[in-house]
C-alpha cells in the first residue's frame, strides 16, 4: 500500500473514533482564559466567553441533561442537547449558550489543572461559597453569570453560578 493510502486510512479511522477532536488536536477554546481566573475570586463569564447570549448553562462530565425540567427554557435546552452529538464522557464538559431561539455549545476537554464541579458540594464548600457570596447554579442569565475557581482538598475546581447577596 502506498503511504498516501495508509495516511488516508489512518485519518479516516481516527476521525471515526475521535470525531472533530482529532482535527482540533484537543485544543480548548476557553482553557487559557480560565487559567487566568484567580483562585477564590469570582469572574464574570462574559470576560471568558464572548457572547450576546441571554442564558448560559454548564454540563459537567457525564451529564446528559439539565435538571429542573419544569422550566420551559430548560426543556428547550434539553431537547437541543439530546439532538446534538455532544461527547458525553469523563473527558469533556460543555457550556450551553442560549440566545433567543438559538442554542450553541462550547465543548471543552477536561483540564489537568482544574475540574468542573456543579453539585455534591461538601459542607466546607457551601460555607466557603457563602463567604465569597457565590451561589453555584447550572443555568443562569448570562449577564449575571460568574465562574469561580477554588481549591478544596488540594484540587482546583471551577463552578458556574451567580453572586449571592
Amino acid at each position: 500500500m502506498s503511504k498516501i493510502f495508509k495516511l488516508i486510512v489512518f485519518i479516516s479511522i481516527s476521525f471515526f473514533f475521535y470525531g472533530c477532536d482529532f482535527i482540533f488536536l484537543g485544543k480548548n477554546m476557553l482553557d487559557k482564559k480560565i487559567q487566568q481566573i484567580e483562585i477564590n475570586k469570582p469572574m464574570k463569564v462574559g470576560r471568558v466567553v464572548e457572547s450576546s447570549s441571554e442564558t448560559v448553562c454548564i454540563l459537567v462530565p457525564y451529564q446528559t441533561f439539565l435538571k429542573d425540567d419544569s422550566n420551559k427554557q430548560i426543556k428547550t435546552i434539553n431537547r437541543k442537547i439530546e439532538s446534538e452529538n455532544l461527547l458525553i464522557d469523563e473527558g469533556h464538559w460543555h457550556l450551553v449558550l442560549k440566545e433567543y431561539e438559538k442554542i450553541s455549545f462550547i465543548s471543552e476537554r477536561v483540564s489537568s489543572s482544574f475540574s468542573v464541579k456543579q453539585g455534591g458540594f461538601s459542607d466546607a464548600e457551601n460555607i466557603f461559597f457563602s463567604e465569597v457570596n457565590f451561589k453555584p447554579l447550572s443555568c443562569v442569565k448570562f449577564n449575571e453569570a460568574y465562574f469561580l475557581k477554588y481549591k478544596q482538598n488540594n484540587r482546583v475546581y471551577l463552578s458556574l453560578g451567580v453572586k449571592a447577596i
